[in-house]
């Protein structure tokens, strides 16, 4: 079974997934790598879940501020940071593709230089992995 998958929201992408190669992080000012896709939009515009899945749990992470991650078919969890503080979804709840999960905030002080966006992670059997090939 094919997992059918959408992006979670239309934005920019101003910080790519970079596990390979140091990215360079305005706010903290040094090299890292980078997990995700940061993805910047108006802040309140809607996030919608990039494939069906269960909600698995909403926390509010130190550094990547509102934080809902989803568990989906085939070992995949997607990862939807600095959401603005209401959420649409809670741990157990069933999710569709293009369900909104929650809204753009900038709720992550690690990456407070990149103003309004989320950040989009997705891991593979617990490995993090480009969240262009998931999509792809």
């Amino acid at each position: 079974k094919t997992l059918k998958t959408a992006a979670p929201l239309e934005g920019v992408t101003v910080a790519p997934y970079s596990m390979e190669a140091l990215s360079y992080n305005e706010t903290t000012r040094d090299w890292r790598v980078h997990a995700g896709c940061d993805l910047a939009a108006e802040a309140g515009t809607e996030v919608k879940a990039a494939a069906d899945g269960q909600g698995y749990t909403v926390y509010e992470d130190e550094g990547m501020g509102t934080t809902v991650v989803i568990r989906h078919d085939g070992g995949y969890t997607t990862y939807y940071a600095s959401l603005a503080q209401d959420v649409a979804v809670q741990a157990g709840d069933a999710v569709t593709l293009g369900q909104t999960i929650g809204t753009v905030g900038s709720t992550a002080l690690m990456e407070s230089a990149l103003g309004d966006h989320v950040c989009f992670q997705v891991k593979h059997n617990g490995e993090t992995m480009d969240p262009a090939e998931f999509l792809n």
